[in-house]
């Protein structure tokens, strides 16, 4: 579901429990975790397009 194996198991864990509270956090997380790296990889290719 997920690219991370235990965000992935705890998300299908919380689904499974109808913890649906529990299932939004980690749904948002999954989302923040995913814009975070995009972020960084952007500013990395900008940084590195920069160098002499």
């Amino acid at each position: 579901m997920l690219g991370i194996a235990s965000l992935g198991a705890s998300v299908e864990e919380a689904r499974a429990r109808q913890r649906y509270d529990e299932l939004l956090v980690l749904v948002v997380l999954a989302g923040l975790l995913v814009a975070g790296v995009d972020l960084g990889s952007r500013r990395a290719r900008r940084w590195l397009r920069a160098a002499p």
